[in-house]
């Protein structure tokens, strides 16, 4: 009677024991259902980010015009705060689903069954973190290539200051030259101002006193204001083409351009003084 009683009671206990693992396991499946459904939807938001950055990419390399350029830019802009919205809720997915999924890794010192759902799932989680390093790697390309178009875009508007300011010097040189050629061409060369005043049949002669001090006051004129503009200038595009960690092809020849326009300019400027002394 007492072994009966004893055998009741151990197979009522089985019974409980059956009954609590029946439960915890699933428990456990619904906590891998929602983990892996969680997983899912970060991938396909993940996918969205990388269709945004192909967006925002032909954004950049759309033909431009001055209306249009300002209409991409706005629309640029836009994108990428929207993008950066996303991708800090993207972000705090993955802290969520890393810390969810913590109690699921299997110790290195035991088997591990490579075809339970606890795997599977293991594996997807593994595949999303590669699909999010991808990702992050691209956002923060676009973002460089971003700041790159920004600061050549800046890079443009400096160096047409410059060629604005060199042309204005290279009008007066060139017409201090053409005076100068004109003087030589009457045999002019040599005389004083005086002289050359009473030389001339009127003081409307492109070879007058008044011509000539026009012509002076204009050039010293431009040459004090321009000269240490265009210099300061084209010290900023200096600066900032040998400061760039990639470099712009563009960047590159429109700077040596406007350095070597400049060398010769100078070297006018200064014979261009002599010469009208």
């Amino acid at each position: 009677m007492r072994l009966i009683t004893e055998n009741v009671t151990i197979t009522a206990s089985r019974a409980m024991l059956s009954k609590r693992k029946g439960k915890r396991k699933s428990q456990e499946d619904i906590r891998l259902l929602a983990i892996s459904t969680h997983i899912t939807e970060l991938s396909y938001a993940i996918s969205d980010i990388q269709a945004r950055i192909f967006e925002i990419q032909e954004l950049r390399h759309k033909p431009q015009t001055d209306g249009v350029d300002a209409e991409t830019t706005a629309e640029i802009d836009n994108a990428i705060m929207n993008m950066n919205e996303r991708l800090e809720t993207i972000e705090q997915g993955m802290k969520d689903i890393n810390e969810s999924i913590t109690p699921f890794q299997p110790p290195e010192d035991e088997p591990f069954d490579d075809t339970s759902e606890c795997a599977v799932m293991l594996r997807k989680h593994t595949a999303l973190r590669t699909e999010w390093d991808t990702v992050q790697q691209e956002t923060d390309e676009l973002q460089q290539e971003l700041k790159e178009d920004k600061w050549i875009t800046v890079f443009r508007t400096v160096t047409e200051q410059a060629d604005g300011m060199m042309m204005s010097l290279e009008k007066a040189v060139n017409r201090c030259q053409d005076f100068i050629w004109q003087v030589h061409r009457r045999g002019d060369d040599t005389a004083s101002r005086a002289s050359l005043a009473s030389s001339v049949r009127s003081d409307k002669s492109p070879v007058s006193l008044e011509v000539f001090n026009s012509l002076l006051g204009s050039f010293q004129a431009k040459k004090a204001h321009y000269l240490p503009a265009t210099t300061k200038v084209l010290a900023i595009m200096d600066n900032g083409v040998r400061n760039r960690v990639t470099k712009n092809g563009e960047a590159l020849r429109r700077h040596a351009e406007a350095a070597k326009r400049w060398r010769v300019l100078q070297e006018r400027i200064e014979r261009t003084e002599r010469e009208m002394e």
